[in-house]
Formats: C-alpha cells, structure tokens, sequence
C-alpha cells in the first residue's frame, strides 16, 4: 500500500504520526501493527507516568482477582495496582509502635488497595514490595490470623476458595 506524499506529511505533524511513520520504516512494520503499538504504548505511558498514581505510590502488576485457584500466576491475567507505601498514619505507626506494626499495617493496607482494584497480592509480592523475607510475611498473617484479622492475600482469598470446592472445609 504506497502512502502519497501529502499524507505523508500530515502523519508526520503530530507525535503519533512520527513514532507511526518511524516504527513503519525503521521496523517493517504494517499500519495496523504500528497502530496497535501506539496505541499498547498510550496505555502503557499513561498507567505508568502520566498523573496515574502519586509520589508514594508504585503500579505493581498483581494476579486478577478472577483467577482461580492454582493456576500457575504465568497463566494468569496480571493488572497493574497502585499501591501506596507512604502515608502520614504510616508514619505515625512506625513513631509510636516500631517497624513491626508498619509492615503489619502496611500488610493488610497494600492488599486491600490491591482487592479493592480487582488483583490479589500473593505474600511473595508483598515480601517483595515490603522488602523482607517471606517468612516475615508468613509471621504477620499468622499473628494477625490469630488476632481474629486478615491480610486478603491470593492464597488466602483464592486458597479459601480451593478448600471449599474441594470439600476439605465443612
């Protein structure tokens, strides 16, 4: 399909049309493969960077709350979060009751934000996030079990979810 010379220049007025033309001819690409990327890359750049999430906030790509139980998270459908790690009542925590409590508290905050987006935290992301160990994760949802609370993560939402369809729960 030959592109005439006007259309060729109006394309490239405007920062589509120059990342369009480019990846058309820099790359090989088809129109439509180029339209595809442009638009892939929008989506990307405004979840990323555009006014999408605030200074102490991070996207994180978690596993669909609508996957099931034991699908492999390879297979899953992950959905970029935003997860804020900084806040003055976290602050205020970590002042009066230690680093501890925060990661407690953080725990539990960071995976209701996750829930409320339509994605579950598994406790390896939130060991990752929180940058621990898993086993300091592990501590917290058993304290907190224990306590009569919860940390709504993947295997405690999707897990209960398991153990019931498999009769193991009355």
């Amino acid at each position: 399909m030959a592109i005439n010379i006007k259309d060729n220049v109006d394309i490239v007025k405007s920062p589509e049309g120059c990342f369009k033309k480019n990846v058309i001819d820099g790359y090989g690409l088809s129109k439509v493969e180029a339209d595809v990327l442009w638009d892939y890359v929008i989506k990307f750049v405004k979840e990323h960077y555009q006014d999408s999430r605030f200074d102490n906030q991070i996207i994180f790509y978690a596993v669909s709350a609508d996957e099931p139980a034991g699908k492999p998270v390879k297979d899953c459908k992950l959905i970029p979060v935003k997860l804020t790690l900084y806040s003055c009542l976290g602050k205020k925590i970590k002042q009066r009751f230690g680093v501890y409590s925060l990661r407690e508290h953080l725990a539990v905050k960071l995976s209701k934000e996750a829930y409320k987006q339509g994605a579950l935290l598994s406790q390896s992301d939130l060991a990752d996030i929180l940058i621990v160990d898993k086993s300091t994760i592990k501590r917290i949802v058993r304290k907190l079990k224990k306590s009569g609370s919860s940390v709504a993560t993947r295997g405690e939402i999707r897990g209960r979810d398991k153990r019931y369809r498999s009769g193991c729960v009355p």
